[in-house]
């Protein structure tokens, strides 16, 4: 019965230590990307070489991540989505050419919801008063039927100067 328990007291202490590897390698990977920019492979090999541990690596690839900060955090989900569709249209015309492109942009950036791109509308006229405008409503439902209406709509829009 002891060796059973040392046993099973030795594999969580390695689960522990493993863990503990795991983030000091994410650790070091965003050190990195601080200290350097945004460079995805070099932030994989940071990743790799903070730790002695061969099964731990950047997956999956790093990725660049902006929000942008209010008083609840970092702006997420369909305010996101417009606010970088709205900045990627007045940019980048390689990527959000086309209002379906911008459509699509804004559907990708909206974490944590997966709206259909529909859900947005791109508006790149001047007449709008603020650069290129993108808005969006998305109906959310409520997983519970406790509340009395299952159906909140969520309403969202950002300008972004051209």
């Amino acid at each position: 019965m002891l060796v059973l328990a040392m046993v099973c007291t030795a594999d969580l202490g390695l689960g522990i230590y493993r863990k503990m590897q795991v983030q000091n390698a994410a650790q070091a990977g965003a050190e990195y990307a601080i200290v350097h920019g945004y460079v995805s492979a070099s932030i994989t090999t940071a990743v790799s070489n903070a730790t002695t541990f061969s099964g731990i690596s950047a997956t999956p690839a790093p990725s660049q991540f902006c929000g942008c900060p209010s008083s609840t955090g970092v702006t997420i989900g369909l305010q996101h989505g417009a606010e970088m569709a709205a900045r990627c249209a007045s940019i980048n015309a390689t990527l959000c050419g086309t209002t379906s492109a911008v459509q699509q942009y804004a559907a990708q950036q909206a974490f944590g919801l997966n709206p259909p791109s529909a859900t947005f509308t791109a508006d790149p006229s001047p007449a709008s008063g603020c650069g290129y405008k993108v808005s969006a409503s998305y109906a959310f439902n409520f997983l519970t039927a406790y509340f009395p209406n299952p159906t909140v709509t969520i309403s969202a829009q950002s300008c972004f100067p051209k």
